[in-house]
Protein backbone atom coordinates (compact mmCIF):
# COMPACT_ATOMS: atom_id res chain seq x y z
CA UNK A 1 0.00 0.00 0.00
CA UNK A 2 2.76 2.36 1.00
CA UNK A 3 4.73 1.89 -2.68
CA UNK A 4 0.76 3.38 -4.28
CA UNK A 5 1.37 5.97 -2.61
CA UNK A 6 5.00 6.76 -3.15
CA UNK A 7 3.60 6.30 -6.70
CA UNK A 8 0.79 8.80 -6.31
CA UNK A 9 3.13 11.32 -5.10
CA UNK A 10 6.03 10.96 -7.47
CA UNK A 11 5.16 13.42 -9.89
CA UNK A 12 5.16 16.12 -7.06
CA UNK A 13 9.14 17.03 -5.61
CA UNK A 14 8.40 18.70 -2.78
CA UNK A 15 5.35 15.80 -1.96
CA UNK A 16 8.27 13.75 -0.15
CA UNK A 17 9.41 12.56 2.22
CA UNK A 18 5.85 13.30 4.19
CA UNK A 19 5.75 14.18 7.88
CA UNK A 20 2.44 14.97 9.96
CA UNK A 21 3.66 18.46 9.80
CA UNK A 22 3.94 19.08 6.42
CA UNK A 23 0.36 16.97 5.40
CA UNK A 24 -1.57 18.71 8.17
CA UNK A 25 -0.31 21.66 7.00
CA UNK A 26 -1.51 21.40 3.63
CA UNK A 27 -4.65 19.83 5.38
CA UNK A 28 -5.05 23.12 7.19
CA UNK A 29 -4.04 25.98 4.73
CA UNK A 30 -3.01 25.04 1.07
CA UNK A 31 -1.27 28.54 0.97
CA UNK A 32 0.86 28.26 3.50
CA UNK A 33 2.04 24.64 2.03
CA UNK A 34 2.68 26.19 -1.09
CA UNK A 35 4.30 28.91 0.34
CA UNK A 36 6.39 26.87 2.81
CA UNK A 37 6.98 23.50 0.34
CA UNK A 38 6.87 24.85 -2.98
CA UNK A 39 8.35 28.26 -3.55
CA UNK A 40 9.94 28.11 0.20
CA UNK A 41 9.46 31.84 0.96
CA UNK A 42 11.14 33.50 3.47
CA UNK A 43 9.85 33.47 6.72
CA UNK A 44 8.96 35.95 9.44
CA UNK A 45 9.73 35.49 13.27
CA UNK A 46 7.11 33.42 14.33
CA UNK A 47 4.01 35.16 15.92
CA UNK A 48 3.95 34.53 19.53
CA UNK A 49 7.50 33.23 19.22
CA UNK A 50 7.36 32.75 23.42
CA UNK A 51 5.10 30.30 23.09
CA UNK A 52 7.18 28.13 20.98
CA UNK A 53 10.21 28.64 22.92
CA UNK A 54 8.64 27.54 26.20
CA UNK A 55 7.09 24.35 24.23
CA UNK A 56 11.00 23.30 23.49
CA UNK A 57 12.37 24.32 26.35
CA UNK A 58 10.36 22.04 28.49
CA UNK A 59 10.68 19.63 25.64
CA UNK A 60 13.85 19.51 26.44
CA UNK A 61 14.10 19.21 30.07
CA UNK A 62 12.00 16.29 30.08
CA UNK A 63 14.57 14.94 27.50
CA UNK A 64 17.31 15.82 29.59
CA UNK A 65 15.72 14.48 33.12
CA UNK A 66 14.50 10.85 31.41
CA UNK A 67 18.22 10.19 29.18
CA UNK A 68 19.44 11.06 32.52
CA UNK A 69 17.51 8.86 34.48
CA UNK A 70 17.97 6.17 32.73
CA UNK A 71 21.47 6.23 32.70
CA UNK A 72 21.17 5.48 36.45
CA UNK A 73 18.55 3.32 36.42
CA UNK A 74 15.66 5.07 37.18
CA UNK A 75 16.37 5.01 40.47
CA UNK A 76 13.84 7.31 42.60
CA UNK A 77 16.51 10.11 43.30
CA UNK A 78 18.84 9.95 40.74
CA UNK A 79 17.84 12.99 38.82
CA UNK A 80 18.40 16.42 39.88
CA UNK A 81 15.20 17.90 38.31
CA UNK A 82 15.68 21.56 39.66
CA UNK A 83 19.23 21.55 38.23
CA UNK A 84 18.69 19.90 34.88
CA UNK A 85 15.71 22.84 34.27
CA UNK A 86 18.65 25.63 35.16
CA UNK A 87 20.81 23.39 32.99
CA UNK A 88 18.93 23.74 29.87
CA UNK A 89 18.19 27.38 30.85
CA UNK A 90 21.86 28.18 30.60
CA UNK A 91 21.65 26.61 27.02
CA UNK A 92 18.66 28.32 25.96
CA UNK A 93 18.98 32.36 25.71
CA UNK A 94 15.45 33.86 26.85
CA UNK A 95 13.88 36.61 26.89
CA UNK A 96 12.35 37.97 30.35
CA UNK A 97 8.94 37.05 29.42
CA UNK A 98 10.34 33.92 28.15
CA UNK A 99 11.77 33.17 31.84
CA UNK A 100 8.86 34.17 33.33
CA UNK A 101 6.47 32.06 30.89
CA UNK A 102 8.93 28.64 31.82
CA UNK A 103 9.12 29.28 35.18
CA UNK A 104 5.23 29.26 35.52
CA UNK A 105 5.59 25.22 34.26
CA UNK A 106 8.75 24.41 36.48
CA UNK A 107 6.36 22.87 39.16
CA UNK A 108 3.99 20.87 37.08
CA UNK A 109 6.52 19.55 34.49
CA UNK A 110 8.43 18.22 37.47
CA UNK A 111 4.99 16.28 38.28
CA UNK A 112 4.82 15.36 34.73
CA UNK A 113 7.99 13.68 34.92
CA UNK A 114 7.59 11.76 38.45
CA UNK A 115 4.76 10.50 36.75
CA UNK A 116 6.19 9.12 34.05
CA UNK A 117 9.57 7.80 36.21
CA UNK A 118 6.07 5.90 37.79
CA UNK A 119 5.05 4.35 34.93
CA UNK A 120 8.77 3.57 33.91
CA UNK A 121 9.45 1.64 37.03
CA UNK A 122 6.07 -0.22 37.45
CA UNK A 123 6.44 -1.34 34.14
CA UNK A 124 10.26 -2.00 33.55
CA UNK A 125 9.80 0.04 30.34
CA UNK A 126 12.90 0.70 27.91
CA UNK A 127 12.88 4.06 27.19
CA UNK A 128 13.37 6.15 23.97
CA UNK A 129 12.93 10.25 24.58
CA UNK A 130 12.69 12.62 21.61
CA UNK A 131 13.03 9.50 19.06
CA UNK A 132 12.48 9.85 15.60
CA UNK A 133 10.68 7.06 13.42
CA UNK A 134 10.73 6.66 9.68
CA UNK A 135 9.04 4.84 7.13
CA UNK A 136 10.47 3.90 3.93
CA UNK A 137 9.20 4.06 0.67
CA UNK A 138 8.22 0.40 0.57
CA UNK A 139 7.05 0.74 4.18
CA UNK A 140 9.87 -0.69 6.51
CA UNK A 141 10.02 1.61 9.49
CA UNK A 142 12.90 1.92 11.06
CA UNK A 143 14.28 4.62 13.69
CA UNK A 144 16.53 6.33 10.60
CA UNK A 145 16.30 5.82 7.20
CA UNK A 146 18.04 7.85 4.53
CA UNK A 147 16.25 11.34 3.30
CA UNK A 148 15.54 9.98 -0.07
CA UNK A 149 14.22 6.88 1.07
CA UNK A 150 12.16 7.76 3.32
CA UNK A 151 8.53 8.24 2.96
CA UNK A 152 6.69 9.58 6.11
CA UNK A 153 8.97 9.94 9.52
CA UNK A 154 8.44 12.35 12.74
CA UNK A 155 9.39 12.80 16.26
CA UNK A 156 8.25 10.95 18.97
CA UNK A 157 8.54 12.87 22.87
CA UNK A 158 8.61 9.77 24.49
CA UNK A 159 8.02 5.78 23.40
CA UNK A 160 8.54 3.54 26.43
CA UNK A 161 8.41 0.15 25.88
CA UNK A 162 8.13 -2.90 28.29
CA UNK A 163 11.31 -5.54 28.20
CA UNK A 164 9.36 -8.48 25.88
CA UNK A 165 8.47 -5.42 23.38
CA UNK A 166 4.61 -6.78 23.52
CA UNK A 167 3.23 -3.27 24.82
CA UNK A 168 4.60 0.18 23.49
CA UNK A 169 3.29 3.40 25.00
CA UNK A 170 4.00 6.79 23.32
CA UNK A 171 3.26 10.48 24.58
CA UNK A 172 3.54 13.88 23.65
CA UNK A 173 3.74 16.62 25.74
CA UNK A 174 2.05 20.14 25.64
CA UNK A 175 2.89 23.29 27.12
CA UNK A 176 -0.64 24.34 27.30
CA UNK A 177 -4.14 22.95 28.84
CA UNK A 178 -6.21 20.53 26.71
CA UNK A 179 -8.71 22.16 24.62
CA UNK A 180 -11.04 21.17 21.61
CA UNK A 181 -8.79 23.25 18.84
CA UNK A 182 -6.10 20.37 18.43
CA UNK A 183 -7.27 17.20 20.19
CA UNK A 184 -8.28 15.94 16.50
CA UNK A 185 -5.17 17.14 15.34
CA UNK A 186 -2.87 15.35 18.18
CA UNK A 187 -4.93 12.30 18.17
CA UNK A 188 -3.98 12.00 14.58
CA UNK A 189 -0.78 12.46 14.80
CA UNK A 190 -0.53 9.97 17.39
CA UNK A 191 -2.21 7.62 15.55
CA UNK A 192 0.29 7.37 12.71
CA UNK A 193 3.20 7.32 14.99
CA UNK A 194 1.09 4.25 16.43
CA UNK A 195 1.15 2.91 13.26
CA UNK A 196 4.90 3.23 12.56
CA UNK A 197 5.40 1.26 16.00
CA UNK A 198 3.46 -1.83 15.39
CA UNK A 199 5.32 -1.88 11.71
CA UNK A 200 8.36 -1.27 13.41
CA UNK A 201 7.92 -4.03 15.75
CA UNK A 202 6.02 -6.96 14.75
CA UNK A 203 6.17 -8.30 18.16
CA UNK A 204 4.15 -5.41 19.51
CA UNK A 205 0.69 -6.54 20.61
CA UNK A 206 -0.50 -3.28 21.61
CA UNK A 207 0.08 0.39 21.73
CA UNK A 208 -1.53 3.14 24.09
CA UNK A 209 -1.14 6.70 23.12
CA UNK A 210 -1.48 10.30 25.35
CA UNK A 211 -0.70 13.64 25.75
CA UNK A 212 0.95 15.26 28.94
CA UNK A 213 -0.81 18.37 29.08
CA UNK A 214 2.20 19.75 31.52
CA UNK A 215 0.11 23.39 33.05
CA UNK A 216 -2.44 20.67 34.24
CA UNK A 217 -0.25 18.08 35.61
CA UNK A 218 -2.36 15.88 33.38
CA UNK A 219 -1.28 12.59 31.29
CA UNK A 220 -4.51 12.27 29.05
CA UNK A 221 -4.27 8.38 28.50
CA UNK A 222 -6.43 6.74 25.51
CA UNK A 223 -7.19 2.85 25.42
CA UNK A 224 -4.91 1.09 24.61
CA UNK A 225 -4.79 -0.45 20.60
CA UNK A 226 -4.30 -4.12 20.42
CA UNK A 227 -2.82 -5.52 16.97
CA UNK A 228 -5.75 -7.25 15.11
CA UNK A 229 -8.54 -5.77 16.51
CA UNK A 230 -11.50 -3.40 15.38
CA UNK A 231 -9.78 -0.48 16.96
CA UNK A 232 -6.66 -1.54 14.91
CA UNK A 233 -8.02 -1.39 11.43
CA UNK A 234 -9.54 1.77 12.49
CA UNK A 235 -6.18 2.96 12.82
CA UNK A 236 -4.76 1.83 9.82
CA UNK A 237 -7.85 2.96 8.27
CA UNK A 238 -7.30 6.72 9.69
CA UNK A 239 -3.72 7.13 8.39
CA UNK A 240 -4.20 5.57 5.38
CA UNK A 241 -6.93 8.41 4.77
CA UNK A 242 -4.42 11.00 6.13
CA UNK A 243 -1.97 10.16 3.40
CA UNK A 244 -4.82 9.82 0.86
CA UNK A 245 -6.26 13.09 1.86
CA UNK A 246 -2.83 14.67 1.30
CA UNK A 247 -2.71 13.20 -1.93
CA UNK A 248 -6.07 14.46 -3.38
CA UNK A 249 -5.21 18.05 -2.11
CA UNK A 250 -2.30 17.93 -3.94
CA UNK A 251 -3.84 16.75 -7.04
CA UNK A 252 -6.76 19.27 -6.90
CA UNK A 253 -3.90 21.63 -6.45
CA UNK A 254 -5.47 23.17 -3.68
CA UNK A 255 -3.08 25.98 -2.84
CA UNK A 256 -6.22 28.18 -1.56
CA UNK A 257 -5.58 30.52 2.25
CA UNK A 258 -7.88 29.18 4.76
CA UNK A 259 -8.47 31.89 7.21
CA UNK A 260 -8.19 30.49 11.12
CA UNK A 261 -7.49 30.66 14.17
CA UNK A 262 -4.06 29.35 12.85
CA UNK A 263 -3.42 32.63 10.89
CA UNK A 264 -2.35 34.04 14.46
CA UNK A 265 0.83 31.42 14.61
CA UNK A 266 1.80 32.05 10.90
CA UNK A 267 5.21 33.02 9.87
CA UNK A 268 3.85 34.08 6.09
CA UNK A 269 0.90 35.74 7.36
CA UNK A 270 2.95 39.14 5.43
CA UNK A 271 2.18 37.38 2.38
CA UNK A 272 -0.86 36.29 2.20
CA UNK A 273 -4.31 38.02 1.33
CA UNK A 274 -7.02 35.93 3.20
CA UNK A 275 -9.28 37.70 5.50
CA UNK A 276 -8.60 37.11 8.92
CA UNK A 277 -11.81 36.74 10.66
CA UNK A 278 -10.24 35.03 13.51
Amino acid sequence: MISEFVEQLSPYSYALPLSFSKGNTLLTCGRKYDLQYIKRAQKIEAPHKEVMVVGKFTHKVLELCLNKAQHFGWEQDAVDFGGSWMQVHKQMPMTLKEYDMTESLRVPTEEVFHKLMSAIRTYRMKVFPEMMICMSRTGKVAPSIKWNNRFFYGFIDFIGITPNYKKALVIDYKSHSKNDDDIEKTALQLSTYAYCLFMWHPELEQVQYGVAYLPDTDIDLQPAIVRGSDEYQQLEDRVFSFFREYIEKLNAKAFAPTASKLCDWCEYVDKCEAIHEF
